[in-house]
Parts: structure tokens; C-alpha cells; sequence
């Protein structure tokens, strides 16, 4: 669900509800409809041309430690039916200060 555009001007901010915890799903869904996640090396929506870039200019693959960040943030997740005693039913988490993120954001119901 599209939440308002960025004022840098890099995108459009939207909020993600997926259903089930595939790998890499929300990534993969945003670059095939042509709207890749900034900060996304790996699926940039140009066959991996930023992951592969990186990896010529640093002699190595990004991972932890890098400094530019992917513009991808769970700030909320939920938890059907935890262990008693294990976790809370739900988990939040704001998204970082620096994010200009327009108005208030909740989950599509």
C-alpha cells in the first residue's frame, strides 16, 4: 500500500503486509513490478548489476558491516500463537530517525 512519496525524491514509501515468511518476498515482488527497494544491491531491478558492481570495486560480496543500508524495515511483527513464556504475541520496532516516512503508518487490515 503506497504511504506518500519520499521528499529526497528516491521513491515511493509503501507498507508491506506479507502472509506467509518466504525468503527474500517482499524484495523479489517490489523488483518484478518494477519498483526496486532502494539500497537493494541484490535484486536492483537491473540483473543484479549494483551487487555485482560491488563486488569488483571491493574485492568481496556485501554483507554485514556495509555502509549503505537497504530501505527495507519490519516495525512490526506479529506472532500467531507464541510459546507461553517465549515471545510477546507482537514485536515493534520504529523505523530508523533518518527515514523521512510520511505520515502515520499501519498495516493494511
Amino acid at each position: 500500500v503506497p504511504i506518500g512519496e519520499d521528499p529526497g525524491g528516491r521513491g515511493t514509501w509503501i507498507v508491506a503486509s506479507p502472509r506467509e515468511g518466504r525468503t527474500h518476498q517482499i524484495r523479489v515482488h517490489c523488483e518484478a513490478g518494477g519498483f526496486p527497494i532502494a539500497g537493494d544491491l541484490l535484486y536492483d531491478g537491473k540483473g543484479w548489476e549494483g551487487y555485482l558492481e560491488r563486488a569488483r570495486s571491493t574485492g568481496s560480496f556485501p554483507g554485514a558491516g556495509d555502509s549503505e543500508r537497504l530501505h527495507l524495515h519490519a516495525w512490526k511483527l506479529r506472532f500467531a500463537d507464541p510459546p507461553p513464556g517465549t515471545l510477546p504475541p507482537e514485536l515493534c520496532c520504529a523505523p530508523p530517525a533518518e527515514w523521512k516516512i510520511p505520515g502515520p503508518v499501519e498495516p493494511p487490515a
